[in-house]
This record gives C-alpha cells, structure tokens and sequence, in this order.
C-alpha cells in the first residue's frame, strides 16, 4: 500500500513553470467521463507553505500511474478551512479551449473531418492526432470558442477524445488531443458480485423512452418566384416523402406521408395506452441540423430511435481491483443479489483513486443517456444555431433596409418632378398605397434629419451570442442567461443576481440585495450610509432647496482661497460661506473675514492675539 501512496502533484505558475511537488495528499482522485472534461480533486494538510503554493498556481500535473499518462489541471477552487486545504482542477483543455481567441466564422460544407479540426486548432497551443476515419460532414461555427465548435464536431461526426500531455524537464512540451472513432477497447474483463467488486448499484433509466421520432434537418434556403436565392431560411426538411419497406431490405416499415419512424416492437412494449386500451408510440423529436439530405436525415433518426427505444441500463460500481481498466473499455458485468443479471457494457464513468485503487468507482452503461453537461451544451448550441439563422436574415434585412434608406436620402436631396417620382418609386417598394404624395413631403425634413443616426444603428455591429442555459430536468425552466459581446465583455443573469464583465475586465453585479462594482457612474444615490470610501476627483453636493452647497476638490464657489492654493473645501449657503484646507480655516458673512491658521487668526482686520505672539505686540505698544 506504501507504494501508491507515492502520488505526486506537480504545482505549475501562470507561466507553465514547475515551482514545487507536493506528495503528502490526503486524498485525490480524478473524475473521468467519456467527452466530459476530467474534474481532479484533492486535499492537503493546511500549513503555512502549502497555502502560499496554492495560492501561486495556476496548473496542476498529476502522473496517473493506472493509466500510465500524464493530465494537466487548471485549478479553479481552492477551499481553505480549519486544517485541509481541498482543491477542485478541470482538464487544462477545457480553459485553454475556451479562452484562446474564438472562431469568427467557418462554413464547413461536406468538410473532411481534418479540415474540420484544422479550424478548431490551429492558432492554438494544442495540436491533435487524428485516429477515426476521416470522413466528410458539415458544421458551421460562428463566433464560438474552439470548446463549443469541439463540442459540435463530436456530436456531428461522433468521435470521443482525450486530452494527453507530454513533459520536458520542468516545462509542459506539448498538448495534444487524440481524436477516436470509439476510446478503449474490447477486454475480458469480468466485475463480479462479491468478487472483485465491493458494491453494487443497478439503474434503470427512463428519463430518455422513446419508441418514434420525427426527424428536422437543415432549414430551407428562401427562393423567390424565378428560384433565385432570396436570403433567409424557411422550415427545417423532413422525410416525410420518403418511402421505407422491409421487402425492401429497409429495417423498418415507414409509408409514404408518415412524419415519423417507429420501432413497432418497442411500441408495443413500452408505448402508451390510449382509451381502447391499444399501444400507441412514445413520440420524439430529433433535431440534426447540419443535415441536409432526406435519406440521410432518416436514417440518422432510426439509428438515435434505436438507443433511445428501451430503458438504459447502468451498473454503477465500487471496483476492488480495477487493473488496467480505462474509459470506453468494454466490460462484463454480474450481479447475484437483488438482480440476477450479466451486461456487457462499455466503461462510461471513472471516479479513479489516485492514493488507493482499490477506492476506485467504475460505472458501465450505455452513452444514450446524455450527461447534464451534454444536455446543456445541446440546448446552447441549438440556441446558439438559431441566433447564426437570426443574424444571417438581419444582415440580408440590413442590406435591403439600407438600400431603402439609400433611395429615400437621395430623394430629399432632389428637387420638383424628379424627387416626386424618386418618392413613387419608393412607396411602391414600401407599398404605402393609401399616402398622398403631399404627406410624404410633410414629414421628409423630419426623416431626412434622422437618416444619419438611423444609417449608424444599422450599420453598427450587434452583440455577440446570447445563450440560455435550461433545467436538464424541467428543460421548460431557464436556469440562466448569458449575453455576449464581441469586445470580449458579457453578461449574466441567473436566481442569485445579475453579472456584468466589461472589455478591459471592469465588474459589475447586483446579486442578494447588494452591488458591487468596479466604478458607478452617473447615477444619482439617495439614502445610503457609505462606510470605507476613497474618493478620487472632486464632489459637489446641494440641498434639495438649493440653500446650502458643499464642494471639496472643485473651484472656489465664491471668494474665500486658500493661501497657498491647492485643494479645499466650502460650505456655501445664502449668507455665509467657509472653507476647509489642510492648513486654514476661513468664515465670511460676506463683509467680515474670519481666519485661523497654525501660527495666527485673523477676525475681520484684526489679528487674535495669542500667548506666541503677545511679545511682538507688547513691544510694538512701548514703541508707541
């Protein structure tokens, strides 16, 4: 046991830099899901130098001897309590991915699947090394990061990955992300009940039940009567006009008409039951929309309907003896007590105990039931679909609303017959039919001053993507909104408040009744007890009556200064006004002058006699 205890947590800078080993963990272990990001956590005694090295990292390397690689971690929350520090790290890949520039733009029309990791990876720092077939597929990305543009070729293709990393020394050499048809491989091994496993826990799924499915590809391009491209996208294709038969070699009957395709077995299995007691089927929809051929469409719909058209089975297990065991190994499962069961199945979850293997928790089952993330990232990346959709058609609209714009501005610049009929034209565009010529010349000064101001808006970029994240429970529920900019700042708004990032990372949040922010401006703050504030620059403030001013740090307000110049500050009302400075204090009722410094004092014209300065008077005296 001695042995694996040996585990080492190499501590990285924000520069990459190996800086220090800790080998005294008190726990660890990584999370690994197949086309989830791996989650490290770890615990360490809390002393005086490991809280200064957590506090300096930025990555965390772990040699994972089970797997015998090597996993890079940005950490992400260190909690520091009574005597344990516990750190919670994310595959590096994961930030990297989605902070390292972003795609602007990329049309991917039947693209080899190296075309397409082309694009999500060069300009980074990672490389890839590409192990599936390389097959054609299309997938468009706009102004996403490379994480969601990854996130849309795995669904796309089907691929899985893995994210690996290569060491030189005390430097990170290279990061390389392996790209698969399938990860892992067929083995022999056997988790046995009582054997070589510790517990046992059985899940029938039934979230995810369907036994037909309507299929939606790729929205239809707008045409006009001559069938030329008239911008825009009109509903999503469907096979309903495609024809399935099993005399035909086809897997399943699907007539002519029908929307949907359906496992009639599975129907009559798990279908509802209508009011004559008959099954009828449980009925999806199945959204592919990058595809644009009918045929394919359906095919694709049958091959989802397949994984979706029984209850998923999971075996979630606590392995004694894990060996070798990696993710997408496929495994045979058996269960004594209370099921009575063997499954075959792929490895699709590790929770790996990095101090003691025997710890380590192994889940099999099937992938048909999406993890919440991957539930998540479908719903972002449909929205995030439409609002491509959306901004196509704005900018097809911007350009026939300018050219609109365009023809009423020179219009106005015309002059008799010739502007009429520039008038005409353009109503008839419009089809205003029911407005005379003169009320259109009513209101042209009028539109002609706002031509200007509304060209700018038109022709001014828009926001970046918005996004909502939903209840992978209760998909009808919005659990947040996000919307972004192209200058890099965004917003975020959720049940605990609202979120504001500004370019040039200036914050901003209303969360729980309170505000934080980096700067407030112009805004008018009433009835507030402000307590630590440094204020910089000058403040003016009034009475609701105007009778009374204060201002600190502006000009003199009326004609108390101060001697030596420099900043003060003055109380101003209707017959009195004073001033503050570091090194005098002056009252005036407007005809007398009160004074007070650090060596006189002066009321009116005459000078405070003081015990400092009584000699010089007393000698001025016998002079007289």
């Amino acid at each position: 046991m001695e042995e694996e205890r040996t585990l080492k947590l190499l501590l990285y800078d924000n520069h990459e830099n190996l800086f220090a080993i800790k080998t005294e963990a008190l726990s660890a272990n990584i999370a690994e899901e197949i086309n989830v990001y791996d989650e490290l956590q770890f615990s360490l005694p809390k002393n005086k130098q490991n809280v200064i090295d957590i506090d300096k990292t930025m990555y965390i390397g772990v040699p994972v001897k089970q797997t015998n690689d090597y996993r890079l971690f940005k950490i992400e929350r260190p909690s520091y309590e009574d005597r344990i520090i516990y750190v919670t790290a994310i595959e590096s890949a994961s930030d990297d991915l989605d902070v390292q520039f972003f795609i602007k733009d990329r049309r991917l029309n039947n693209a080899a699947l190296k075309d397409t990791l082309d694009a999500i990876f060069n300009g980074s720092t990672w490389t890839y090394e590409l192990h599936a077939k390389n097959v054609n597929g299309s997938t468009n990305f706009y102004r996403c990061s490379r994480k969601e543009a990854l996130n849309k070729v795995e669904k796309t293709w089907g691929i899985e990955v893995q994210f690996r990393y290569q060491v030189s020394g005390n430097r990170i050499e290279k990061k390389v992300c392996h790209v698969y048809d399938t990860i892992g491989q067929e083995t022999t091994t056997r988790l046995v009940q009582g054997r070589n496993v510790t517990s046992f826990k059985y899940v029938q799924d039934q979230r995810k039940l369907y036994t037909a499915a309507v299929g939606r590809g790729a929205g239809v391009e707008n045409q006009d009567e001559a069938g030329n491209d008239a911008g825009g996208y009109s509903r999503s294709i469907e096979f309903d006009d495609i024809e399935w038969s099993k005399q035909k070699g086809n897997p399943v009957d699907k007539p002519l008409g029908q929307l949907y395709v359906e496992i009639p077995e599975a129907t009559q299995k798990w279908g509802w039951l209508d009011n004559k007691g008959n099954r009828q089927p449980r009925m999806t929809v199945l959204e592919f929309q990058n595809e644009k051929d009918k045929n394919e469409l359906l095919r694709k719909t049958y091959q989802e309907l397949l994984t979706l058209c029984n209850p998923q089975i999971e075996v979630q297990t606590t392995v004694a003896k894990a060996g070798n065991l990696n993710l997408g190994d496929v495994v045979t499962a058996v269960s004594f007590t209370p099921q009575r069961f063997t499954v075959k199945s792929r490895v699709i979850k590790i929770v790996r105990d990095l101090i003691d293997n025997s710890n380590t928790e192994v889940d099999i089952g099937n992938l048909t039931v999406k993890a919440e993330v991957d539930r998540e990232q479908e719903i972002s990346n449909n929205i995030t679909q439409a609002v491509e959709t959306a901004d196509q058609h704005i900018q097809e609209s911007d350009k026939k609303n300018l050219s609109l714009y365009g023809e009423l501005h020179q219009s106005l610049q015309d002059e008799g017959e010739e502007r009429e009929k520039l008038q005409a034209d353009l109503m008839q565009k419009l089809n205003i039919t029911n407005l005379r010529i003169e009320d259109v010349n009513n209101r042209a000064e009028e539109l002609d001053a706002d031509f200007e101001q509304i060209r700018s808006e038109i022709e001014s970029p828009g926001s970046g993507p918005i996004k909502l994240r939903r209840d992978p429970y209760n998909p009808e529920n919005i659990q947040e909104f996000t919307a972004e900019n192209y200058d890099g700042s965004y917003m975020r708004m959720n049940g605990n408040g609202l979120e504001f990032i500004g370019p040039n990372g200036a914050y901003s949040a209303i969360t729980k009744g309170k505000i934080a922010a980096d700067m407030i401006d112009g805004i008018r703050v009433r009835a507030m007890e402000i307590d630590a504030l440094q204020m910089n620059g000058s403040l003016v403030s009034t009475t609701p009556g105007g009778s009374m001013t204060v201002s600190i740090g502006t000009d003199p307000p009326g004609n108390l200064w101060p001697n030596d110049g420099g900043r003060a500050v003055w109380v101003k009302s209707m017959n009195y006004e004073s001033m503050l400075s570091s090194g005098q204090i002056m009252i005036s009722d407007g005809y007398h002058v009160t004074s007070i410094g650090p060596n006189v004092a002066r009321i009116g014209d005459s000078t405070v006699i003081t015990a400092n300065n009584i000699s010089s008077y007393v000698k001025a005296s016998s002079l007289k």
